[in-house]
Order: C-alpha cells, then sequence, then structure tokens
C-alpha cells in the first residue's frame, strides 16, 4: 500500500506541471490502466512525456506508474517498463 501512496503522492504532486503539457496524451497513445498497455500504444507516451517535459520527469512518472502497478496487478511484469 506504501508503494501505491508513494506513486499517487509523485503523480500528483511533482509531475503536475508536466500533466498540464501533455494533457492530450489519453487520446494520442490510448494508454490503459493493464500490464498490456501502461503507457499506450508502443509505449508513446514515454516519447511525449520526454519530448514536451524532460527525460527526468518520464523516470519519475514511469517509476511512480510501477509503484502503482505493483498493487493493481500483482502478476504484471513490471521489467518490460523498467527498460524503458
Amino acid at each position: 500500500m506504501k508503494a501505491a501512496c508513494e506513486g499517487l503522492l509523485y503523480i500528483f504532486e511533482e509531475h503536475s506541471d508536466c500533466s498540464r503539457k501533455i494533457e492530450n496524451i489519453r487520446e494520442k497513445c490510448k494508454p490503459r490502466t493493464s500490464c498490456a498497455n501502461m503507457f499506450g500504444e508502443k509505449n508513446c507516451g514515454r516519447d511525449l512525456i520526454i519530448e514536451r517535459c524532460s527525460k527526468e520527469e518520464w523516470v519519475g512518472f514511469r517509476n511512480s506508474m510501477i509503484k502503482l502497478m505493483t498493487v493493481a496487478d500483482p502478476m504484471c511484469d513490471l521489467d518490460q517498463y523498467r527498460k524503458l
């Protein structure tokens, strides 16, 4: 539960400036809340966040989403996302 709270805290507090820059990420990348497509088709959310915010923002967002997914779907192979 601590991991989920830390992940949400980052997304709502640390990532808020970047969030405004990538508001259209859902329509462009179609991310899902499932393990199979967490960052959108071909992980396009990664490229969009790096392009409009920074690589550091991407790493923080990715790590937060990984923390959340460990709670939401413990069977998810998260190693595929740690390498992005």
